[in-house]
């Protein structure tokens, strides 16, 4: 299942992982997926660097976040990707 519909529901999703992310007290990947989210331009290449970005902070995810955070990582990683390789 996707995370979003609309780009909307996938920043809005983006806003809150970061949150999670952040309650569980890892900060370098909340800001990975910030910085992600400001590289947005409406062009592929915003949102190539946003995979980038959610890719380096899935992969320095900590293995004990909870099972809802890492599926909405999950979830948006897959969104990101499907948009730029769509």
């Amino acid at each position: 299942m996707k995370t979003s519909s609309t780009n909307q529901d996938l920043f809005n999703a983006a806003e809150h992982l970061i949150s999670l992310l952040e309650e569980q007290n890892e900060q370098r990947a909340a800001e990975l997926i910030r910085e992600g989210l400001i590289s947005l331009n409406g062009l592929t290449d915003g949102w190539a660097i946003f995979l980038e970005k959610i890719t380096l902070a899935r992969m320095l995810t900590n293995k004990e976040i909870d099972e809802d955070t890492l599926e909405l990582l999950d979830n948006i990683y897959s969104s990101i990707r499907d948009i730029v390789y769509h």
